[in-house]
């Protein structure tokens, strides 16, 4: 069987490119919020033992220092505007382009756990996706692209 490959300067340019990369810590990783433990674990093992990088990021840090400051400048603190508690007792839930049930897993465990109860609370969706959330919505608000504001702005009354 003959395992001779007609290879191009290109392939080979790429293969040093990338032999390169792997012995100079060149490739990073930029890893979700939303993993469990051991899979962060085995992430780590592969971009740090397996692939030799020093360079791995997490969603945990980019991300929610965003958010922290997003919500500083809008809310007046930086911590989360509910609790669990809250999710508990509620009469309505309101999201605007935000996919629950994809992207807060445990959160959305426990909004099912309340529909499925004697008293359900409404839920409100304002995205143009149809997503999970919006499938289980009582109202779901599926506004064009691009025009959120005025639909918000519209119900405050402005």
């Amino acid at each position: 069987m003959n395992h001779d490959f007609a290879t191009g300067w290109t392939f080979a340019l790429l293969c040093s490119n990338v032999r390169h990369r792997l012995t100079a810590h060149g490739i990073g990783f930029y890893t979700s919020g939303q993993l469990f433990l051991e899979e962060y674990y085995a992430l780590a093992m592969v971009g740090k033992a397996g692939l030799n990088t020093l360079h791995m990021d997490g969603n945990t840090r980019l991300c929610t220092a965003t958010a922290a400051a997003s919500m500083r400048e809008s809310f007046g603190s930086d911590g989360q505007l509910g609790s669990y508690r809250d999710i508990d007792v509620t009469d309505c839930v309101f999201l605007v382009g935000h996919n629950m049930a994809s992207t807060q897993t445990v959160l959305w465990s426990r909004i099912l756990d309340r529909l499925e109860g004697p008293n359900p609370p409404n839920i409100i969706v304002v995205d143009p996706r149809k997503s999970q959330t919006a499938e289980r919505a009582t109202i779901h608000l599926a506004p064009k692209i691009g025009t959120n504001m005025a639909v918000l702005n519209g119900m405050w009354g402005a």
